[in-house]
Formats: structure tokens, C-alpha cells, sequence
């Protein structure tokens, strides 16, 4: 009996890491419409509304930068889903910063990226509250260890 327990809860944790690790990817290529949509206001010479539009932002550099800080998080979060799924020792601290980072791009640029906000706490919740529970160990990285 204890080793179906063990080999049952093993099997759990392995499945929600890889759904993590899938959902920190699926979150990356969203960040293509971050980075396009600033690229495209460049392109059309409209202004970027920051801050839900407290403040508007018409300068190309601050739009490419706006465009590039949108890609470095994308490739963060894709970084992190790799590492994820490769159960790599990092990976919880990696999506973490991604995840964070992503949220403040989601507050101060792109307020219509609701969903992806919602996306980013309920990474970090999980992320922060809740590692064991999808074989994410804190400082120790993914490797699922023994009930």
C-alpha cells in the first residue's frame, strides 16, 4: 500500500509540474502580443497608454523598450518552462522573477492583458504558497522528492 501511495503521489506532483512547465510556455508566446503591439503603435506612430492610461507614451524609444522588456520577459518565461520540465535546480526562482516580472509589464503596459495578469498571480501563488505541491521545492529546485 505505501508504495502505490508513493508511486501515486510521485505521478501527481510529475503532472502538475509539467502542466507548470507547459503553462509558463503557453504564457511566452503570449508576450508576442506585448512585444508586437508596441512594435505596431511604433510602425503607426500612436501613442502607449501606461499606467490604464494615466500616462501616454509616444516616444519610440520608450515603446521599444517597452517592446524589448516584453521579450526579455517572454524569453524568461520560456526559459523557466524549459527548466520546469527538465526538472532543473533553478527553475522555481527563474519562474518566479518571470512571472513577477511579467506582472508589472501587465500593470504599466498593457492593461488589456487582464487574462495574463490573472495568469501571473495565480503563477506566483502557486509558485510561492504552494511548491511542494507541484514538485517545485523551495531552493532546491524541481526534483520531486519522497512523501
Amino acid at each position: 500500500m505505501a508504495v502505490t501511495h508513493s508511486v501515486e503521489w510521485h505521478r501527481h506532483r510529475l503532472d502538475a509540474a509539467v502542466a507548470l512547465g507547459v503553462l509558463l510556455l503557453l504564457h511566452a508566446l503570449a508576450h508576442g502580443v506585448g512585444t508586437t503591439s508596441n512594435i505596431q503603435r511604433i510602425s503607426d506612430d500612436e501613442p502607449a497608454d501606461l499606467l490604464g492610461g494615466a500616462w501616454h507614451a509616444s516616444n519610440d524609444v520608450v515603446l521599444g523598450m517597452a517592446s524589448a522588456t516584453w521579450a526579455a520577459a517572454g524569453l524568461a518565461m520560456a526559459v523557466a518552462g524549459v527548466m520546469v520540465l527538465r526538472h532543473a535546480g533553478a527553475a522555481r526562482s527563474v519562474a518566479v522573477v518571470a512571472s513577477a516580472a511579467s506582472l508589472v509589464l501587465c500593470v504599466v503596459f498593457l492593461w488589456a492583458a487582464v487574462i495574463g495578469a490573472v495568469v501571473d498571480v495565480l503563477l506566483l501563488a502557486a509558485l510561492v504558497l504552494i511548491p511542494e505541491r507541484i514538485g517545485l521545492r523551495p531552493g532546491r529546485g524541481s526534483v520531486p522528492a519522497r512523501p
